[in-house]
Order: structure tokens, then C-alpha cells, then sequence
């Protein structure tokens, strides 16, 4: 696993502690639940039982991603995706339940109003990376959805403000080679539709 940024958080983490913080007194209990698992995970980077941990600590609904990530200062922001990116280094010691976590968030958030969003841009990014790396584990965590939910993901991996990610085509192939073709044309068609009705507001 790569060493974890050195954010605001991860300064926080690292020095003064969850315990003793006055500024996580004055947080949300599924902030400071995430933050003390942050904790664990910079303390000792690869443990199994910590890596699992922040996977049960990180939020599993949009109701709750939206509470804990709200905010819009520099500071915020930056510890946001810290926490977010955190997925991706767990992801590759433990995919298939880092996309079971990502995947159940995903099904019900989407892009609103076609701007920027700076929590769910890097949720997507996590996620397709990991993806293009872990393509059989991906369709295995996919599989496990429900036709809506399966729906939904798809849609929220290929969508953005600018149209479908860049990666999306490459997920497609790497699927595609994997012998999930049915799920590659599906993102395909997903990725069609995106640009379509980018190009048509």
C-alpha cells in the first residue's frame, strides 16, 4: 500500500489524535467513525483488520457520503479525497470487498446540474481506476446487484460534467478481453448516451 497523503487529516491523524482533537468533538459520529479509521489505517498500512475497518467505517448510503463529505473549503476538500483515495490503495489488497463498498454507494448517487462535484468526481475516478486494474472483480461485484442497481452504477461510472471519463472506453476493452462482453457493450451504450445528451445541452 502507498503511503497516505499528507493531508490536513492525515497531519491531524498523525499527530494530535482522534481522542484528544477538539475539532472531531465538534463532528458527525460517521465523521469522527471515519476518521478514527483513517487513524488505524495510517498507523498500520496493509492490516488486514484495519484495511476492513475503513471499508465498514466509510459510508454506505448517499445520505451519509453526503453528510461526512460535505463542505467546501480547500482544507476539506483535499481531506476528502484523502479519504476517498484511501479506497483505492485498500481496493488493491482486497477488491472484491472495496467494490462491494464502492458499488452499493454508487448505485444510488449520480451527477447533479452538470457541474464539477468534488466528492463524487474522485468516487468515480477511485473507482474506474481500481476497475481497469481488477476487471473480473469488478464484473463479480457488479453481478451481485440488482438490474436497477447494476443500472445505475453504469450510468454514474460514464457520466460527468464533461461526458464519459476517458477510462470508460478502456474499461470497456479490458472487460471485453476479460469475457464480460455483455457488461463492456452495456458501458459502451452507457458512454453513447452520455455524450449524446452532453453535446445535446
Amino acid at each position: 500500500m502507498k503511503p497516505l497523503a499528507r493531508t490536513t487529516l492525515g497531519l491531524l491523524l498523525a499527530s494530535a489524535g482522534i481522542a484528544t482533537s477538539a475539532e472531531d468533538a465538534s463532528l458527525p459520529p460517521e465523521s469522527r467513525r471515519l476518521r478514527a479509521a483513517y487513524s488505524r489505517v495510517a498507523q498500520a498500512p496493509g492490516d488486514r483488520a484495519a484495511s476492513q475497518g475503513y471499508l465498514e467505517a466509510f459510508p454506505s448510503d448517499p445520505g451519509t457520503f453526503a453528510e461526512v463529505f460535505a463542505g467546501s473549503s480547500e482544507a476539506h476538500l483535499r481531506d476528502a479525497q484523502a479519504c476517498i483515495a484511501l479506497l483505492g490503495d485498500i481496493g488493491r489488497q482486497y477488491p472484491e470487498a472495496t467494490f462491494d463498498k464502492l458499488l452499493r454507494l454508487e448505485s444510488g448517487v449520480r451527477f447533479e446540474s452538470g457541474a464539477p462535484d468534488p466528492a463524487l468526481d474522485p468516487l468515480q475516478r477511485v473507482t474506474l481506476k481500481l476497475a481497469l486494474a481488477q476487471p473480473k472483480a469488478f464484473a463479480g461485484a457488479l453481478s451481485g446487484l440488482r438490474p436497477r442497481e447494476r443500472a445505475a452504477v453504469t450510468a454514474f461510472l460514464t457520466d460527468g460534467p464533461e461526458g464519459p471519463p476517458e477510462e470508460t472506453l478502456g474499461l470497456a476493452a479490458k472487460l471485453e478481453i476479460a469475457g464480460f462482453g455483455d457488461l463492456a457493450e452495456k458501458i459502451r451504450n452507457e458512454a453513447t448516451l452520455s455524450e449524446a445528451l452532453r453535446n445535446r445541452s
